[in-house]
C-alpha cells in the first residue's frame, strides 16, 4: 500500500508540475501584452505632454 501512495504522488506531483508550467506560460503571455499596453500608454503620454508644451507656448504673450 505504500509503494501505491508513492505512485500516486509521484503522478501527482508530476500532474502539479505541468499545470505549474502551462500556467507559467500564461502568465509570461499576459506580461508581454502588459509589456506592449505600457509602452503605448508611455507613448501616448510623451505626445500628450508633446501637445500640452505647443499650446502652453501659444498662451505665452
Amino acid at each position: 500500500m505504500g509503494a501505491l501512495q508513492r505512485a500516486d504522488i509521484r503522478a501527482l506531483s508530476g500532474k502539479v508540475d505541468q499545470i505549474n508550467h502551462q500556467l507559467s506560460g500564461r502568465i509570461d503571455q499576459v506580461n508581454m501584452r502588459v509589456d506592449r499596453v505600457n509602452e503605448r500608454i508611455d507613448l501616448l503620454t510623451d505626445q500628450m505632454n508633446e501637445r500640452f508644451d505647443q499650446f502652453y507656448q501659444l498662451l505665452l504673450p
